[in-house]
């Protein structure tokens, strides 16, 4: 498969596993999201990163993780001005 639908098989079967409350296994699927990823995956993917990590009790990491999203789409609406 071409790496952005593996990125993106990837993606989905983390999301399933952590609405299942398989936390451990949907880290290990968010691992193996390579950097092939659609840009409209992006955002969504950093949000469900820091859902596992808050559900896993790694508020620290969520947290660094939001504010670097949150700082990556001020850059690209400046970008886009």
């Amino acid at each position: 498969a071409r790496p952005s639908v593996r990125d993106r098989a990837w993606y989905y079967l983390a999301k399933i596993r952590y609405q299942r409350g398989r936390l451990a296994q949907a880290q290990a699927a968010l691992e193996r999201i390579g950097s092939e990823l659609p840009v409209e995956f992006r955002e969504d993917h950093a949000l469900l990163r820091s859902q596992v990590l808050m559900a896993r009790g790694q508020y620290a990491q969520a947290a660094a993780l939001l504010r670097a999203q949150v700082e990556a789409s001020r850059a690209q609406a400046r970008r886009n001005d």
